[in-house]
């Protein structure tokens, strides 16, 4: 089975959509720019109008949807989810597939891999920046103002109006 049509199968698994069918759907449309997309990734030297022959559209219509894609992706969270599971796919674990390749398409291989992982470390940092160091975002914001200050007279003055507001606090029993 050719690229394009076990693409095409996945991408109907993966979403109940028929990438095929002449609609203007919003979720049709997200996910042919999603093929085409996945598609010029696994297969760069693939040319844009013969991505469109794979769909019946011109070269035009391909170049709007790899454009547009990034924002689809940006309003439909589900995307970028539906990208990586169809990716998946055609990642080679098999020692015997493994031999077929040549050597750039090894390498494009350990990129891809290489850029899903750091995606992954990317995502996670982002919630570990995100989350709140405390319970309380007045702590949160008194720290990242001290750090914002710091080496500064103004940093100097906080401290010590924060070291007297405890110590006028610490002893007071309610």
């Amino acid at each position: 089975m050719e690229i394009t049509e076990r693409l095409k199968e996945i991408i109907r698994q993966e979403t109940n959509t028929d990438i095929d069918i002449r609609t203007r759907k919003r979720e049709t449309i997200e996910m042919r720019s999603l093929y085409c997309n996945v598609l010029k990734q696994l297969n760069p030297n693939k040319t844009l109008q013969a991505i469109g022959d794979t769909l019946e559209l011109n070269h035009a219509t391909v170049i709007h949807s790899l454009k547009n894609y990034k924002m689809y992706e940006e309003y439909n969270p589900e995307l970028k989810r539906f990208k990586a599971n169809i990716l998946s796919y055609f990642t080679i674990d098999n020692e015997e597939e493994l031999k077929n390749l040549s050597e750039i398409e090894k390498l494009k291989l350990q990129i891809y891999k290489v850029t899903l992982e750091n995606d992954k470390l990317k995502k996670e940092l982002k919630e570990q920046i995100e989350k709140p160091l405390s319970n309380f975002k007045i702590i949160d914001d008194l720290n990242t103002l001290m750090i914002n200050t710091k080496g500064t007279l103004q940093n100097d003055i906080i401290q010590q109006r924060l070291q007297a507001f405890y110590i006028m606090n610490k002893n007071i029993k309610l």
